[in-house]
C-alpha cells in the first residue's frame, strides 16, 4: 500500500563490450613512427556505439608507466575508421566489430619499447581491457625522407646541398656513396 502500489516499469538490461582485439601494430614490431596508428576492433552483443580508451606505457605490467592515455569520449581528434554513430558515439557490428584507428598525436621516445592496451565504452559503461596476453609492444625509430638532390643522384663533378624530412627526431645521419653507381 506505498505511493508505489501496483506500478509497473520495465528494466532494460545491457550487456558491457568485450574486450577489444588489438591488431596493428604487431606484436613486437620495431622500426614504427613516432607517432604510430593503433588499431583495434570491439564488439558488443547489443550492438550499442563504442568508443575506446586506449593506455600507452613504457612497461607491460603498466602500473606507474604509463606515458600516454587516450579517452575517445573526451576528445575525437587521431580517430578514424569508425561508422559515425550519433554524438560522439561510434557503432560495432556484433559479430565481426569495427576497426577503429587512432593516430598517437604526442610523438613517443625513439628506440623505446611501448606497450598498448585498450577497453571499449558503450551506454551501459566500460568493457574489460584487452587480455594481457593481446598487449602490443613497439619501438618507434624516425624515418628520413631525402628530398634533394632529386633522385638521389648526383653527376661526377658536381656539388650539391643534400636535404632530407624526418618523421621524428634525429641523433645521427650516415651518408653513403658510390663512385661507380
Amino acid at each position: 500500500t506505498g505511493a508505489n502500489a501496483g506500478a509497473v516499469g520495465t528494466v532494460i538490461m545491457s550487456a558491457l563490450p568485450n574486450a577489444p582485439t588489438l591488431s596493428s601494430p604487431a606484436d613486437a614490431a620495431a622500426n614504427q613512427l613516432l607517432k604510430p596508428k593503433l588499431q583495434l576492433s570491439g564488439t558488443d552483443a547489443d550492438s550499442d556505439f563504442l568508443q575506446y580508451k586506449i593506455e600507452i606505457a613504457t612497461a607491460s605490467t603498466f602500473g606507474g608507466t604509463i606515458v600516454q592515455t587516450i579517452d575517445q569520449s573526451a576528445s575525437q581528434t587521431g580517430w578514424t575508421g569508425q561508422n559515425a554513430g550519433s554524438g560522439t558515439g561510434y557503432s560495432a557490428t556484433p559479430t565481426t566489430g569495427t576497426t577503429a584507428s587512432f593516430t598517437v598525436q604526442t610523438a613517443l621516445t625513439r628506440n623505446t619499447t611501448y606497450y598498448w592496451r585498450a577497453y571499449a565504452k558503450d551506454p551501459a559503461g566500460s568493457g574489460e581491457w584487452s587480455a594481457v596476453s593481446a598487449v602490443r609492444s613497439f619501438t618507434p625509430n624516425p624515418t628520413l625522407t631525402l628530398t634533394a638532390p632529386s633522385g638521389g643522384t648526383l653527376s661526377v663533378g658536381q656539388s650539391t646541398n643534400i636535404t632530407w624530412t624526418s618523421l621524428g627526431p634525429i641523433a645521427n645521419v650516415k651518408l653513403s656513396y658510390s663512385t661507380d653507381g
